[in-house]
């Protein structure tokens, strides 16, 4: 049902983590949650940005609006303040994974064009600078200033960081 208090942030955190356990291919991957994005909070929004950054995933979301639950939330939020500590949403991980979000009143046609986002994503590879396995690195990835003058409306989306794989090799100067 809509109307709050899921928990978006461990449902997302278990899609990451099976598709750690699913065999890794060329294929893109990708979670696609439907969601009114009022959870509440169980996770930090860090260690699940982590698990779909280890998955080599993107999450990306579809907003669909309960104008009544709105109205609702925005009452017990005047009342309550203390209670927007606690909710969480998909939001901030969707833009640090590489995914994004779009808000819908008719979820249809957001479903054909969130579809269409995920379809049409560019994938860049590139040598990982020596690390320690298990270290965080942080990345920005961003259009050259002549691509970005001649396209003034792309959007890259991209995530913020990564997490360095064990390759199975000793760590150059570890015997």
């Amino acid at each position: 049902d809509f109307g709050g208090g899921t928990l978006i942030q461990s449902a997302v955190s278990d899609a990451a983590l099976r598709f750690r356990r699913e065999p890794h291919t060329e294929r893109r991957r990708a979670v696609l949650i439907i969601t009114d994005n009022m959870g509440t909070r169980t996770r930090r929004e860090e260690s699940v940005v982590d698990e779909f950054w280890e998955s080599d995933a993107i999450l990306s979301g579809l907003i669909v609006r309960n104008p009544a639950f709105q109205a609702m939330r925005t009452v017990g939020i005047i009342l309550a303040p203390q209670n927007l500590a606690m909710q969480a949403g998909m939001k901030g991980i969707a833009e640090k994974t590489g995914g994004d979000s779009l808000t819908a009143n008719e979820p249809g046609a957001a479903f054909q064009e969130a579809m269409r986002r995920i379809r049409t994503r560019y994938s860049l590879y590139y040598a990982l600078p020596e690390a320690k396995p298990g270290a965080t690195r942080a990345i920005r990835v961003d259009l050259a200033l002549d691509a970005a003058k001649r396209f003034p409306k792309a959007r890259v989306r991209a995530r913020t960081g990564y997490v360095v794989p064990n390759t199975g090799k000793p760590a150059p100067g570890s015997r």
